[in-house]
């Protein structure tokens, strides 16, 4: 099993996620543009249909390029103007 999907499970969030994208499977790696681009193909979704969680600012700025709205999951202090969680409880409590 991939590790965000052991995250997902031992939080009980893994239903809030309709899909998982990886960089080994689309062959490009964050923060390229063309990994968002095969995301939103892959969901079939536009991009303001859709939000992208990161724990690195400067994925979420290349997510906020194509259009998606970003969300800073901060564990480490980093400073970001958006939307920012600290804990599963809060990101829980903004996309459940």
């Amino acid at each position: 099993m991939e590790h965000s999907k052991r995250i997902t499970e031992f939080y009980g969030i893994d239903d809030l996620f309709d899909e998982r994208i990886l960089s080994d499977e689309t062959g490009f790696k964050k923060p390229s543009l063309e990994i968002f681009d095969a995301a939103l193909e892959k969901i079939g979704r536009k991009p303001s249909e859709c939000i992208f969680v990161d724990s690195r600012v400067k994925n979420l700025l290349y997510a906020e390029e194509v259009g998606i709205s970003a969300l800073l999951f901060n564990r480490s202090d980093e400073h970001f103007d958006g939307m920012t969680v600290y804990s599963f409880k809060e990101l829980f409590d903004i996309i459940g």
